[in-house]
């Protein structure tokens, strides 16, 4: 192999040089091209001994393994597809495939998603100021409402579990939803959690008889000089 060939290139003129053997000019100038390729390849092999050396530490370790659904720091996610010495392949949910130098991972937070045993639900709602007085009793009803139809929501205490009036904002009412699942934030399972958790506001919301407040839509008019006279843009956003 050519690396067994430098190998032994490298360990011949060390050798040489520890039997001080007499060289000519000829040999000067060959020993003088093969230190620089030694330093050359020295710090070839220093970049790649330590990819392997992440590679080997990544595999050995138990942060994660293939099959695992990961999220790192920089907001990269997904399925770990492979584990190799110099990199690692990770399947979005898009299905692209992104393969992530090991080097960066060891020096990147790494959330193993797959091996959390909890998750978290929290959502922000918008109401009326027309149902003010029907908002204590409607933060009870959801409440009740996610406890008798929601069985992964923790609620014996030991997690939060918050459906509170939270806000007065400029054209609604603010109602918070916190809780807590007893299942990890991935698959199937955490999303059939999270859409129960949906219905069951919903329902309450129904019972009650309040209304959410819509989406504000900005309108913007924009004129174009290269446009006929009197036409106008409208964009929504």
């Amino acid at each position: 192999k050519v690396t067994d060939f430098f190998l032994f290139g490298i360990l011949a003129l060390i050798w040489i040089d520890i039997l001080e053997i007499k060289r000519g000019n000829g040999l000067s100038s060959i020993f003088a091209l093969g230190g620089a390729s030694t330093f050359v390849i020295t710090l070839a092999c220093q970049d790649l001994a330590k990819k392997v050396l992440n590679g080997l530490a990544i595999s050995t370790s138990d942060v994660f393994a293939v099959g695992d659904a990961i999220q790192l720091g920089d907001g990269t996610s997904g399925t770990v597809k492979s584990v190799g010495w110099l990199s690692t392949e990770i399947r979005g949910g898009d299905e692209i495939v992104t393969k992530i130098p090991n080097t960066q991972l060891s020096n990147i937070r790494v959330s193993n998603l797959s091996r959390m045993r909890q998750s978290q639900v929290k959502q922000s709602l918008k109401f009326r100021y027309e149902d003010m007085d029907k908002i204590p009793d409607l933060v009870n009803e959801i409440r009740e409402e996610i406890v008798k139809c929601c069985p992964k929501v923790i609620t014996n205490g030991s997690k939060p579990f918050r459906v509170r009036w939270t806000n007065f904002g400029d054209n609604h009412l603010e109602v918070m939803i916190d809780c807590r699942l007893q299942c990890p934030p991935v698959g199937d399972g955490y999303f059939e959690a999270r859409e129960g958790i949906m219905q069951a506001i919903a329902q309450a919301v129904r019972r009650k008889g309040a209304e959410f407040v819509p989406p504000t839509i900005l309108r913007v008019e924009m004129r174009d000089a290269a446009l006929p006279a009197n036409t106008v843009l409208i964009q929504d956003v």
